[in-house]
This record gives C-alpha cells, structure tokens and sequence, in this order.
C-alpha cells in the first residue's frame, strides 16, 4: 500500500509543538469544539472570519469540513478538505512564494482528515495514501505530535488492510515518535502499545502482545491511573494472558497453567476495578465477566 518513511529524527532546527491551531481565537474556539465532537458549540462556525488572518479561508474550509464529518456527512466533508488543499496551493502559485510552515502544517492536517475520512468509508487503502502524503509534510515541517499522528494512523491503515508487517513498522514509528512529543507522550505511547498488542495477538504472536499490553497499561497509569481508560487497560492484560494460555491449552499445559492463573487473578481484579465506575463500565463489567469465567473453565481442564 504505501512505503515506510524513516522519521527525519535530526531535523533542522527546532520542531514546532503540538498540532498547528488557528491563529483566529473563534476559529480555535470551533475547532477545540469539533476535537471534542461538541458539535452544538461548534456551530459559531459560520461567524468565523474568512478573512485578515494567516490561512484564513483554507482553516474555514477545514473547520466547515470536520463539522461535515462529525456528522456523517462524508461528501460535504471531502469537498471541503480538498477546497481547504486546493486553496493553499492556489495562493502559494499566486503568491510565487515558498509557503510557511504553518501554511505546510494545516495542509498535512487537511490530507491527514482526507485519509480519516477514507477509512471511515472502509476504504484503508485511499486512507493510507493521504495520511503517508500528510506525514511527509510533517517530517519536513511539523511536530513531533504531529508525525505520531500520522504514523499512528498509517499503522491503522494497513492494520485494516491487514498488511501486517507494514503496520508493525508504522507502529513502532509511532512509538519513536511519542517519545519526543511535546504533548501528553504517555498517553500517546499507550494507544499506540495498545494497538500494537491487538496486531501481534491477530497474527499468533501471543507472548509480544501480552508484552506490548503491559506497556500499554504501564503507560496508562504514567498517564492517568484513576480514569476508566486505565482500568480498560488493566483487563486487557488479563484478556492477552488469557489468549496466550488458551493458545498453549494442550500443548504446554505447564506453562498454559502458569499464564492462565495469571490471567484469571488479573481479569478478577479486572472485574473488581470496573465494577466501581457504575452504568459507565457495564459493558466492560460483563465482558471480563465472561472472560474470567472462561479462564477459570480451562483452568478446570488442566485439572481434570
């Protein structure tokens, strides 16, 4: 699908931080809004200025695109991140001058939306080309943040499409990357071990899930370790044990006893852990129900 771009990690100069924003202040108001799918507060859109401030109509075609997107409406919102895109290259030609790296910076981020919007249509191959044309961007002018960004998404991508080892690759870049993020690096470092359990556990590589799924949990807790995201953490460990076990059920039944021991003592403090967060956790309270009733059935089978 796409080919693997090594991260520009001796850049020249210093990387900018976090994602690029709106110089406008009700322009940064609608987006903040729209990130956090606030969608009543994002309708100020209209009021915004297209006018007398850096981008400003390319950021108004975005912003009006994110709003199309939030609601499903997906040709809205792919006719304004391409009118966003097209409007950038249109005043760099009039112009004849090189863009500013904000001007590069809100491009990655428009062809970064292109490819979100792509794979929300179940098309990861038009995804990935635009989130690997948004990360080249990037490596040339953006942030670190904004590098994880797309290398984390390209590793959705072909994880979707099921190249595997493309998307281990992006992956691991993705974990590079948030190393050097300015923003919220552990949290960043959990998504990305947390997507990468679920690959390694998909392609039998049992053992590196359970491994990748206590550093996704580890970095949770760096990040915040009273939240329900953390806890969520927590049962996935117990769960990638408990695949691991199964996997050796009857064939190392030893070390399948070991691991899923484990994994019913972690599911069972799983189950403990989720009960105390109400309505919000029913559905993960009744999964790791599940799981750890099963985890306790092949126990029962080494025994027999």
């Amino acid at each position: 699908m796409t080919q693997l771009q090594s991260p520009n990690l001796t850049h020249n100069g210093a990387r900018p931080s976090g994602l690029i924003v709106p110089a406008d202040e009700s322009a940064a108001r609608v987006l903040s809004a729209l990130e956090q799918s606030r969608l009543k507060d994002a309708r100020s859109i209209d009021a915004v200025p297209n006018s007398g401030w850096e981008n400003a109509r390319a950021w108004v075609f975005y912003l009006k695109g994110m709003f199309a997107l939030e609601r499903r409406e997906f040709a809205s919102a792919e006719s304004r991140f391409m009118r966003s895109i097209i409007w950038i290259q249109t005043e760099k030609t009039i112009e004849r001058q090189e863009s500013s790296p904000d001007t590069h910076r809100l491009m990655a981020r428009a062809l970064h939306q292109m490819g979100c919007l792509y794979r929300r249509q179940d098309r990861p191959a038009d995804a990935a080309r635009f989130h690997l044309a948004a990360y080249r961007l990037r490596d040339d002018h953006g942030s670190y943040d904004e590098m994880w960004e797309s290398a984390l998404n390209l590793g959705i991508d072909h994880d979707l499409a099921s190249g595997h080892d493309d998307a281990r690759r992006w992956y691991d870049d993705a974990i590079s990357l948030g190393t050097r993020a300015s923003h919220q690096a552990d949290h960043k470092q959990a998504i990305v071990w947390a997507r990468l359990s679920g690959l390694l556990a998909s392609t039998g590589d049992y053992a590196q899930a359970v491994d990748a799924a206590r550093k996704a949990c580890d970095s949770w807790h760096a990040h915040d370790t009273g939240s329900l995201a953390t806890a969520r953490a927590d049962l996935d460990v117990g769960y990638s044990l408990l695949k691991w076990g199964e996997s050796l059920h009857g064939k190392e039944n030893r070390r399948a006893e070991d691991i899923l021991t484990e994994a019913r003592n972690r599911l069972c403090a799983s189950y403990e852990a989720l009960l105390a967060f109400g309505p919000s956790a029913d559905e993960d309270v009744r999964w790791c129900d599940e799981q750890r009733d099963f985890a306790e059935r092949l126990l029962a089978s080494l025994e027999s």
